[in-house]
């Protein structure tokens, strides 16, 4: 009788543990801009934005990394991360600040594309995103592959100030 009350204690436990993670699914990322770019090198740059989420949820939430390679045409292009770990408060719309690291595989690659950016055609990448989420003393891993780029900006309206 003992062991069969444990199970339905951890039976229970877990039910709950899970229905308290379940709200993270109501968190928005409304929108998106870039406030800054900064050349650390030839082959890595910081990209500063400001994320302006909605997490209309009780719960605090942390976005302890977010990891990243970018594909051209199939062909492995870069790598990004999350520099800090950000924290998304609860029932509130904000503004939050990240910093993404991004390396080059081939910088000269760029040079072969052409430096402006803004002619780049954005279809020709896709990327492949792992992130990490976590509330409380749970950890909910993200992973999306093979997503095109040009999908993503649509939906986030990621745009420069």
């Amino acid at each position: 009788m003992k062991k069969l009350l444990k199970i339905v204690f951890c039976v229970a436990a877990v039910a709950l543990i899970l229905a308290g993670c379940a709200d993270y699914r109501d968190i928005v990322l409304e929108d998106m801009s870039i406030t800054s770019l900064k050349l650390k090198s030839a082959s890595c740059a910081q990209l500063n934005l400001a994320a302006y989420v909605n997490n209309p949820t009780g719960g605090t939430f942390n976005v302890t990394d977010i990891d990243g390679l970018l594909y051209k045409d199939n062909v492995k292009f870069a790598h990004f991360n999350l520099v800090d770990p950000v924290t998304i408060q609860p029932r509130l719309k904000t503004r939050i600040p990240m910093t993404i690291e991004i390396n080059l595989d081939d910088p000269l690659s760029v040079l072969a594309m052409g430096l402006n950016i803004k002619t780049w055609n954005k279809k020709d990448f896709m990327m492949d995103v792992h992130a990490v989420v976590k509330k409380g003393g749970l950890r909910i891993p993200f992973v999306r592959k093979n997503v095109p780029l040009d999908k993503v900006l649509e939906k986030v309206k990621v745009h420069s100030n």
